[in-house]
This record gives structure tokens, sequence and C-alpha cells, in this order.
């Protein structure tokens, strides 16, 4: 089952809009628990699988833009994808970048994206990092969009 409506509500309000329908889709088709949390220095999102049998966690800062926050969960919905299939795979091997390039493509669109954000992502996902911020191209288009730059 997803995460519960009130979560759902504050996940959405985190999205551009018209990220919002594959988001749901994706969620009603993998249950998993998503954190919204502080602003942390270290990392912009994680992912992590309990193996005890309780349900997998995203976490993803909160003080994100939309367009990073969707970056953000992406990458971790990538990591949950390459778990269900390869659970020993690298972290961000090539497993993951094709899990990653695969989950990326509903939202690889102007009626989600800016244009500038558009064209550094679609660049990004050819090669992607480990993390978004080791792309400069991308973190550039990303940071135009913070309410405070």
């Amino acid at each position: 089952m997803p995460p519960r409506a009130q979560s759902l509500d504050r996940l959405r309000q985190c999205l551009p809009e018209a990220a919002w329908p594959p988001v749901l889709d994706w969620l009603r088709a993998h249950p998993l628990q998503i954190r919204i949390t502080r602003a942390r220095a270290t990392k912009l999102g994680d992912y992590r699988n309990d193996r005890s049998g309780l349900s997998p966690r995203i976490s993803v800062n909160g003080d994100l833009n939309p367009y990073a926050f969707l970056v953000t969960l992406i990458h971790e919905f990538a990591h949950h994808a390459v778990f269900l299939e390869h659970p020993r795979a690298e972290p961000h091997g090539q497993e993951w970048r094709t899990a990653y390039k695969l989950l990326m493509q509903p939202y690889l669109s102007a009626a989600v994206l800016p244009p500038d954000v558009l064209l550094a992502l679609t660049m990004h996902i050819g090669r992607p990092p480990a993390s978004s911020c080791a792309d400069p191209r991308l973190m550039r288009a990303l940071h135009r969009h913070n309410a405070r730059p």
C-alpha cells in the first residue's frame, strides 16, 4: 500500500504538478515509506532497505525545489528498483544507471520540467554519476529554480 494520505499530500506539494501521476502510480506498485526530512548537509536523499521484512524507506530533503526534489526521488526509486531485481548490485553500478534512465523517462518532458532543467537532465542521464551534485550543469540548472539562490 502507498504511504498514508497525509504523507501523499505532503509529497505531492514537493513535486512539479505534472510529475505527480507517474510518481503516485510508482508508489502504488512499490510500497515503501517516503520521508521528507530537514535539510542535510551531506546528502539530498537516501534509500534504505530493511532486510527484516519492514518496508523500505526513501528520504528526501524537504528544502529542495520541486525539480531537485523530483531528481532526488527518482534517484532513490532507482535504488529500490535495483534492490528488487539485483539485491547484491553495486549502489551506482550499471543496473542502477539502467533503472535510473528508465524511471526518469516519464519526467523528461516540457510538461514536467522547465527547458534548462530538461536539457541538463537529458544530458545527465546519458551517464549519470552517483550523485546529481557531481554534475555541474544539472546542479546549475536546478539551483536556478531555488526560491533563495
